[in-house]
């Protein structure tokens, strides 16, 4: 008799242990984001979001959605001790080229950025951490990985300086600015 208290109670245990943890790879799965207003310091997105200007922060967003190009989204430079706030410029798969006007050209077009003011260019030779790496991957963008680049392409650290950026380091997206 007591055997089969001690066989039943194992069993409850052994099903609660199974239950949390289903219960925890379903959180991490589907997990929640949660959206915080964050002040911007500096000027990399200007104009688009301009020196201590707030944004809507919606961390998390990316452990559920697709990371689309385009977006502006928040980056954990963990060399730096802070997040960059940076927008997507090209996602895996896309290729990718810097010609010698300056321009960036997407998938073999030049891409159209009417969010970054005067036209602003690239010094190609502050660009050599990531045109090594382009280069490397055949100038497609590896799987995983991610350009992100300032809107004030003359005052921002982004891939320019730090190469390609892995998906797990994105983990925000811009929801709003106010």
């Amino acid at each position: 008799m007591k055997n089969k208290k001690i066989s039943s109670k194992i069993k409850y245990l052994f099903s609660l242990v199974i239950v949390i943890l289903i219960l925890g790879v379903l959180y991490s799965y589907f997990g929640e984001s949660k959206t915080i207003v964050e002040v911007v310091h500096g000027n990399s997105m200007f104009p688009t979001i301009k020196d201590n200007q707030s944004v809507e922060v919606e961390y998390g967003y990316y452990q559920n959605h697709q990371i689309l190009r385009g977006e502006i989204v928040v980056i954990d430079f963990r060399t730096r001790n802070e997040d960059f706030v940076k927008r997507v410029i090209a996602i895996p798969g896309d290729s990718v080229l810097f010609g010698k006007d300056s321009q960036i050209y997407l998938n073999d077009n030049q891409l159209r950025e009417n969010y970054i003011s005067n036209n602003e260019s690239f010094n190609k030779n502050e660009l050599i951490t990531l045109l090594t790496q382009l280069e490397y991957y055949n100038n497609t963008i590896p799987e995983g990985y991610y350009l992100v680049l300032g809107d004030n392409r003359l005052d921002s650290y982004d891939s320019g300086s730090y190469g390609l950026i892995l998906k797990e380091r994105i983990i925000g997206k811009i929801a709003g600015i106010t």
